[in-house]
């Protein structure tokens, strides 16, 4: 526990000085009532502020994991076992993932026993695995004199995962095919073909005739079967973690405007029946890579993401060692942010392989911090892409719904 003066205290301790040094100097009645009167004053808020957090007791309520953008809950639980009432305290702690890195949260004077719950809420401005661990309880004397904190060592996780964009429409079709399955139909997806293919997650737009009822009671929530579509899907997703492409800011760089749209796209996709290759760069795998199906893969991509920082890894490093294992007939959503020629190798390549390449370059200069200085749009310089595809050029204002809906 930790007692100091606040600034109120600190002038009253100074004229305490003054008028006790003057006592001492020219002994009166007067001067003699005054010091002892400030002083008395000092002494009775110091031992009322060193006994205002005797015999509370503080505990962490269950963390839940949070969305970057989202409301994050961090509840605690705060008794008084004194024998009397308490004045109001105020419960502190570090939230390195706010916009404000402290959170403050008054608390109502508690009564004899009272156990209260405290729902705090903050705004989660970034993502990230954090470690909580200290909470403080700060207090003091009515008359505002000294500053009492009590710190709660009181450990706990949280996940923050990166903020998606909820899709309402994304067009997962192969605009063209080079080759069907070995027997020369189809490969089975889902959709609304004859055939029973599986069964999935209810969705507003299902009919309730298709309803699974058995798997429904089996994982409490709605299920539907679903049925063989046309051809397969699957969709690639190279993610470029360039460290000197990155911008400057943590929170509106072009690398978070990145992995935003990546969540967007595997959250979409996980609601479906298709496979997934992800590559990305972190820092313990130079190359990581997750592939299967959507929804069983979706969290281990996730997790990845929260925690993604920049590295030194280029996206050609990533295609030269990956781009082999990219399916015929499938979607390869390509996004970076170096200006790489020799990418477009790669992508001769995929495209005579029928993959159907949607690349998404997003440079730093597009992306700035609040409050910062707008920069003119300048027309995009694609000098370096004259050779061949051409990509979608993002900004920090545009819309990642409308970008994706286009394919």
């Amino acid at each position: 526990m930790r007692i100091s003066p606040t600034r109120r205290g600190k002038i009253l301790i100074l004229a305490a000085a003054g008028t006790l040094g003057v006592a001492l100097v020219n002994v009166n009645i007067t001067t003699c009532l005054t010091a002892s009167g400030i002083l008395s004053v000092l002494v009775s808020s110091f031992v009322m502020s060193l006994f205002s957090l005797n015999r509370l007791e503080l505990k962490r309520g269950p963390l839940k994991d949070g969305t970057a953008g989202g409301k994050i809950s961090l509840p605690v639980m705060i008794k008084n076992s004194g024998r009397g009432t308490r004045q109001s305290v105020i419960v502190s702690e570090a939230v390195p993932f706010a916009d404000k890195k402290v959170l403050n949260v008054p608390v109502q004077p508690l009564a004899r026993n009272a156990n209260i719950v405290i729902t705090r809420q903050v705004y989660a401005a970034k993502r990230g695995f954090y470690k909580l661990t200290y909470i403080s309880l700060v207090s003091g004397d009515p008359a505002g004199l000294f500053r009492t904190v009590r710190r709660f060592n009181l450990p706990g996780e949280l996940m923050i995962y990166p903020e998606s964009v909820k899709l309402s429409y994304m067009p997962i079709r192969i605009k063209r095919q080079i080759a069907s399955s070995v027997l020369g139909r189809p490969i089975g997806i889902s959709g609304m073909g004859q055939e029973f293919f599986g069964v999935r997650e209810y969705r507003h737009s299902d009919g309730v005739r298709f309803i699974h009822w058995k798997s429904s009671a089996r994982h409490k929530k709605l299920m539907v079967r679903d049925f063989e579509a046309n051809a397969s899907t699957k969709v690639s997703i190279f993610l470029e973690t360039h460290r000197k492409s990155t911008g400057m800011d943590e929170t509106y760089s072009n690398l978070e405007y990145l992995i935003k749209t990546a969540a967007s796209i595997v959250n979409y996709l996980s609601g479906m029946y298709c496979q997934i290759l992800f590559v990305t760069s972190t820092e313990k795998d130079r190359v990581w890579v997750s592939t299967g199906e959507a929804f069983g893969v979706k969290d281990r991509i996730m997790n990845s993401l929260a925690t993604l920082m920049s590295t030194d890894c280029r996206i050609d490093e990533l295609l030269r060692v990956e781009s082999d294992y990219v399916r015929p007939n499938s979607i390869l959503y390509c996004l970076t942010m170096s200006e790489t020629p020799g990418i477009t190798k790669y992508f001769d390549i995929l495209t005579e392989r029928g993959v159907d390449i949607r690349w998404i370059h997003a440079p730093a200069k597009y992306f700035l911090s609040p409050g910062a200085p707008a920069s003119v749009h300048e027309p995009a310089d694609l000098g370096m892409f004259l050779e061949g595809l051409v990509p979608f050029i993002a900004r920090q204002d545009l819309n990642i719904s409308r970008m994706l809906s286009y394919g």
